[in-house]
């Protein structure tokens, strides 16, 4: 049987922004992304601004109330059929004040079958 190529979703994971501070709070389990993904995707669903560290030290994404960011790790690949990941273990941290409501992380692997 020839391998065949499908696009699966991590478990989404979440995080309460009344647990909120300023210090980095790990936002995915001890070990990381369970699998190298392609797109991630940091939904806020809360009343407050939340800011995302990739090394547990310096801010590199920050999400509106409300709003979504969409990192796809595709968008400047070359040659066309490289397709660079979200490393399998990379660590999403989140700082902020307390808010009300839930922020989360969404993350879309390719997996060979």
């Amino acid at each position: 049987m020839a391998a065949k190529n499908s696009i699966k979703p991590l478990a989404t994971v979440f995080f309460n922004t009344a647990l909120l501070n300023a210090g980095p709070q790990p936002m995915l389990p001890a070990g990381g992304l369970p699998r190298p993904c392609f797109l991630i995707r940091l939904v806020n669903l809360s009343n407050v601004p939340v800011f995302f560290s990739y090394n547990n030290n310096d801010l590199h994404e920050v999400v509106p109330a409300g709003q979504t960011v969409t990192l796809p790790g595709f968008s400047n690949s070359m040659p066309g059929e490289v397709i660079p990941m979200f490393a399998r273990g990379m660590q999403f941290s989140v700082f902020g004040i307390a808010g009300v409501g839930n922020i989360y992380l969404v993350g879309y692997f390719q997996d060979m079958v």
